[in-house]
């Protein structure tokens, strides 16, 4: 019983940590909703995979720290690294993102329009 009491820090630690990987996650796939547009069917697959991404870093967060015991502060926890994730990364990392989707775009423009494609796929 003492075992598990001192881990508890820990395993909070940890679920606030997953939180925070799985706000990553969604704004990921937040920036890919927005490049393409309102296809409704696309958005919904996209958060669909969001779900699916989140149970799977949250099932595997208490499967490691806490041998498979679920503990209501480990909802809590994961739901406070997403809320952190989403008060403080998220405008940084979506720029980020969109700098270098721009970044990739203007260099695949670049390689479209070279006459050296054009020998390559000739």
């Amino acid at each position: 019983m003492l075992y598990e009491t001192l881990f508890q820090q820990k395993i909070l630690l940890c679920t606030i940590y997953f939180g925070i990987v799985s706000g990553i996650v969604f704004d990921v796939l937040f920036v890919i909703q927005k490049l393409l547009g309102n296809k409704k069917v696309a958005n919904i697959l996209l958060e669909i995979l969001f779900c699916i991404i989140s149970a799977l870093l949250f099932w595997q967060c208490v499967q490691t720290f806490n041998f498979g015991r679920l503990r209501l502060f480990e909802f809590v926890g994961f739901c406070l690294g997403l809320l952190i994730e989403r008060q403080t990364l998220h405008k940084l990392l979506e720029k980020y993102l969109q700098l270098t989707y721009n970044l990739f775009g203007k260099i695949f423009a670049k390689v479209k329009k070279s006459k050296l494609l054009s020998k390559i796929f000739k």
